[in-house]
């Protein structure tokens, strides 16, 4: 192994990061990425805190915005069955609350929202 693995293992020291896993099976080298503990603890209550924040639709329309990588106003009545106007007074709610974001068209069918 190369001066670089070293040097990977000197900076998840410094930064008290697990240390990569290394694997060779004889053409290639695989290295697996842990997150740390401390990390893991930080992610979890951050997505608690974003989640809590949000109602009950608003959860449904992201849990269909992962599943398909974006959402319309349409398929958020769908998904949900709101009315247009709460579909879109949510969608701007996450919109300001930095949990998506507009892309497409500014406005009409060519909106659409994915994760910020």
């Amino acid at each position: 192994m190369g001066t670089g693995f070293y040097r990977m293992r000197n900076i998840c020291k410094k930064e008290n990061a697990p240390y990569p896993k290394v694997e060779f099976n004889g053409n290639y080298f695989y290295i697996t990425f842990t997150p740390s503990k401390e990390y893991l603890k930080m992610a979890k209550k951050e997505k608690i805190i974003e989640l809590s924040r949000l109602n009950d639709r608003q959860i449904k329309g992201l849990e269909f915005l992962k599943k398909e990588g974006r959402i319309t106003t349409k398929e958020y009545i769908k998904v949900t069955g709101a009315i247009r106007r709460t579909a879109i007074r949510d969608l701007n709610d996450m919109v300001n609350k930095k949990i998506l974001k507009i892309a497409g068209g500014q406005v009409g069918k060519q909106r659409y929202y994915v994760l910020l």
